[in-house]
């Protein structure tokens, strides 16, 4: 197996992340793909509209009362256009993209073969208990938040692999939020600092594409560093979770006799 599977520090799993995301590379950013191409054409859109409302805005001689509406009316419609837009992508697009994403890093993290099409198809799979799962996980989360915040950064930290939960394991729910919860006891430091470690890599990728030329040049740029961000991230709560689970369960000693795909097989879970 060319990867290493078990129990891990924060340096280790950025070293796997690392080296899943340069080994396969071009398999998940078609992947990514799927989900950065149509945020990209969204963006456009919505930035344009907002440059035709600024632009009718200065060459209009009368801003008038009736015409100060006008344009608020169109400031709201492209607001809302994009609200729907992102509320969609957000229950179907993004979803089915880290589903996707968490299978095939995990099958080519256990020297599995896999393809975009095979981890869409297991994606499109667990799509609906994903999106139920991330909804239950959303409500307990902000219920959580409200309740002088601490408890809601506990739980959001706690609830953190419930989809890879649900993709790999086949429970989902609040059986799945249970499950997750199990496997980030002692891991929640861990999975704290990875955050904040792909948060600074963000913003500096970002402050790199501000280099170059404005315009299209400076949005493939930054879409390109996006992505390889977006699989680094992939790829390092992947490795988070098999070090969970080799922690808590012995897991790199289970796989020497049970593959993953039995124990991620067609049993319905309940929630």
């Amino acid at each position: 197996m060319p990867y290493e599977i078990h129990e891990m520090g924060l340096g280790g799993i950025l070293d796997q992340a690392i080296r899943l995301t340069k080994d396969h590379l071009a398999l998940f950013f078609m992947i990514v793909l799927i989900l950065y191409i149509p945020l990209f054409f969204v963006e456009d859109y919505l930035v344009s509209r907002m440059d035709n409302i600024q632009h009718a805005e200065l060459m209009a001689e009368d801003l008038d009362e009736t015409r100060l509406i006008e344009i608020g009316n169109e400031l709201l419609a492209t607001l809302f256009i994009g609200f729907l837009i992102f509320l969609l992508m957000s229950i179907t697009i993004i979803p089915l993209v880290d589903a996707a994403m968490i299978w095939a890093v995990a099958r080519r993290y256990l020297g599995e073969a896999t393809s975009v099409g095979n981890a869409l198809g297991n994606a499109f799979r667990v799509l609906v208990p994903l999106v139920i799962t991330g909804i239950i996980k959303f409500i307990i989360v902000v219920i959580g938040f409200m309740f002088l915040i601490i408890p809601g950064i506990y739980l959001f930290f706690a609830y953190f692999l419930s989809p890879h939960v649900v993709v790999l394991e086949g429970t989902w729910g609040f059986a799945a939020l249970d499950r997750s919860h199990a496997l980030m006891k002692g891991n929640m430091l861990t999975a704290f600092v990875l955050g904040i470690i792909l948060l600074i890599i963000t913003i500096l990728l970002f402050l790199v594409s501000l280099i170059f030329p404005g315009g299209y040049v400076r949005s493939l740029v930054s879409f390109i560093l996006q992505g390889i961000v977006a699989i680094l991230g992939a790829a390092a709560m992947v490795v988070l979770y098999f070090s969970a689970r080799c922690k808590h369960e012995n897991f790199d000693l289970m796989i020497l006799v049970k593959p993953i795909d039995q124990e991620a097989g067609a049993a319905q879970p309940q929630v």
